[in-house]
Parts: structure tokens; C-alpha cells; sequence
């Protein structure tokens, strides 16, 4: 259960205060909780340049910056966007935005991501299943490493956008890390980057995302969180997924849309380990979804999908998904 309040103000043509509240699993006892999901101010220097400020969600992917589930095809977020373009992803920081003709820009600079966590930090740092324990969202964010973010997008065509993102930043949070062979100060350097599709028209639903991930010094990560075997934290990170849907009431009276969809997924959080570290075939998936969106108006959704879930190691299991979301 999740329920989002936005709050927003328009102080004039230039400054404008845009924010979300999140409760989720119903309170915030009992494994529940309140959180800031993005809270920023904006200045408008020119209708193609903008200053923004606060704590921002980072430009990244199809689904981040609209990750309300009325707005996209699938009860679940594919894991790509889950494990290695860690949505919903938040942090504190400051940059530009903008259009330009066709193409929209946003540059970003953050606080970076916390690969090991702990302490007074909110993250739990990076593991086998991926990047996702590296976010700090904005809360007792340490910020002795920064980051920066950079996305661009093509919407010359109606109903297309595709373009790309970046992201790089040391992850370590100017730590030193004790080894057998000694202390070691850790940087583990982070880069991220995606690139991504999405076509809408006619009734047609189109969407794909490449997103890679790199993180170096990963044993010097495992070394500081106590991980070992199979348990790494994965150098290379690697996941696509395409999917299609269609509105089968297209032209009807109803005034309804029903989309039948599918999407193939590939993911693998460690495509790559450290050496004296082994990759837990588990981390290795394919998933296919197969499922259909109602929407008796755009805000409202109602979703199912059958997920065949297989992994490398056989252990996948599938699963049926049941979503009721909203948006107002």
C-alpha cells in the first residue's frame, strides 16, 4: 500500500516549488514509513534554461522522474530500473534544465552514493543483488563524495522520445577500509548509463532501456561490509528489457483504454566479479510479463500480470501480480 501527496506552489513566472510526500504500507509503525520523495525549487532564467535545487530525483531512465504506476505498462517496475538505475532514486543536490528546440537537457550535481553504508549514513551499501543499498535519498546524506548526472532526450517526433543517461561519482564516502594486505582509502568509482526508447501513438505502447553499471575497487567493498563467496558486490552490471503493449479498445465509444502487454527482461547484477570472488547464477534472470492495463479514465489503472521468472541457478518463481493505482 503507497499513497503520495503532491504539494506544489507557483510563486510567479519564475519560481516555482514542486514536491511529494510518500506513505507507504500504511503508517509509519510496524515496517511502515514516511519519506520526502522529491522537493526542490526552480528557477526559470529562460524559457531554455532553468536553476534547480533540493532534493531531486535523479535523471535517469523511463520511469524515475515518472514512476507513478498509472503512468506506465506492468503492476511491477522492471528490475533493471529497480537493481541498476536504482528508482525511485532521490538525493540532495543542485544543477540546470532546460529545452532546447526538441532535445531536453538536465545536468545535476549530487551527493554520490554510499557503497558500503552504515553509521550515520541511511544506506545499506551495494551487494550481489546490486547498486540499489548504494541510495542515501536525501536523508543524513554523506556528502564527502559528489556526483554528477547529465540526461539528454530527442521529442522531434510525435509521440517519440529516446536519449540517454549518465552518472558519475565516487561511491566510498572518503573512507579507509582495513585489508590483509593494509588500509586502503576507498573510491569505488561509480558509473552508471542507459539508454532508452519509448513510442505512444495510435494506441501503440512501445518501450526499451540498456542500462550498465561499473563500480571499481568491488573487493575492497566486500572487504569493508564482511561480504565473501558468491555474496560480492558485482564490478560489471548488465540489464535491457523491451516491451510492447496495444489498446485493444482503440476507437471504440467507451471512452476506455484495455492494453495487452508484454515485456522481455534480462538482467544480471554480477555480470562481473572481483577475482577470488564467485557470481551467484540466482543474479542471472530472464523474466517475461504477460499481462493487460484498464483504464476507465488516464488517472486511474487497473493492472494484472503473469511473470515467468528463470534464473541460471533454476530457482525462479513465478508469480501473479494484481495492481489498483491513481493519480490526481
Amino acid at each position: 500500500l503507497r499513497l503520495i501527496a503532491y504539494l506544489g506552489y507557483k510563486f510567479n513566472d519564475k519560481f516555482l516549488f514542486n514536491s511529494e510526500i510518500e506513505f507507504e504500507h500504511g503508517s509509519t509503525g510496524r515496517g511502515g514509513e514516511a519519506s520526502v520523495e522529491f522537493a526542490y525549487l526552480d528557477y526559470r532564467l529562460s524559457p531554455h534554461l532553468g536553476l534547480r535545487g533540493g532534493v531531486l530525483l535523479v535523471a535517469m531512465g523511463l520511469i524515475n522522474e515518472l514512476h507513478e504506476p498509472p503512468t506506465f505498462l506492468g503492476t511491477t517496475r522492471p528490475l533493471t530500473e529497480q537493481l541498476i538505475v536504482p528508482s525511485t532514486w532521490r538525493e540532495s543536490g543542485l544543477g540546470v534544465f532546460g529545452d532546447l528546440g526538441a532535445v531536453a537537457y538536465r545536468v545535476y550535481v549530487i551527493n554520490g552514493l554510499d557503497a558500503v553504508g552504515g553509521g550515520s549514513s541511511a544506506a545499506s551499501g551495494f551487494g550481489a543483488g546490486g547498486i540499489r543499498g548504494g541510495r542515501q535519498n536525501g536523508s543524513r546524506a554523506l556528502a564527502e563524495e559528489l556526483a554528477g548526472v547529465a540526461r539528454l532526450d530527442y521529442t522531434g517526433v510525435l509521440g517519440l522520445t529516446v536519449g540517454g543517461s549518465a552518472y558519475l561519482g565516487n561511491s566510498g564516502q572518503n573512507r579507509t577500509v582495513t585489508t590483509v594486505g593494509g588500509p586502503i582509502d576507498l573510491g569505488a568509482r561509480t558509473l552508471i548509463w542507459e539508454g532508452h526508447l519509448a513510442y505512444q501513438r495510435r494506441g501503440l505502447d512501445l518501450r526499451g532501456l540498456f542500462a550498465t553499471a561499473t563500480v571499481d575497487q568491488a573487493a575492497t567493498i566486500n572487504a569493508a561490509r564482511g561480504l565473501t563467496g558468491a555474496a560480492s558486490v558485482g564490478e560489471r552490471l548488465v540489464g535491457w528489457y523491451a516491451q510492447a503493449g496495444y489498446d485493444a479498445l482503440r476507437g471504440t465509444r467507451t471512452g476506455h483504454q484495455l492494453v495487452p502487454y508484454v515485456r522481455y527482461e534480462r538482467v544480471n547484477t554480477q555480470d562481473r566479479v572481483p577475482s577470488g570472488f564467485a557470481a551467484n547464477p540466482a543474479n542471472d534472470r530472464r523474466i517475461v510479463s504477460l499481462g493487460a492495463a484498464w483504464r476507465p479514465i488516464g488517472n486511474i489503472a487497473v493492472k494484472v500480470d503473469y511473470q515467468l521468472q528463470h534464473n541460471e541457478a533454476r530457482t525462479g518463481v513465478d508469480q501473479l501480480n494484481a495492481n489498483l493505482s491513481y493519480l490526481f
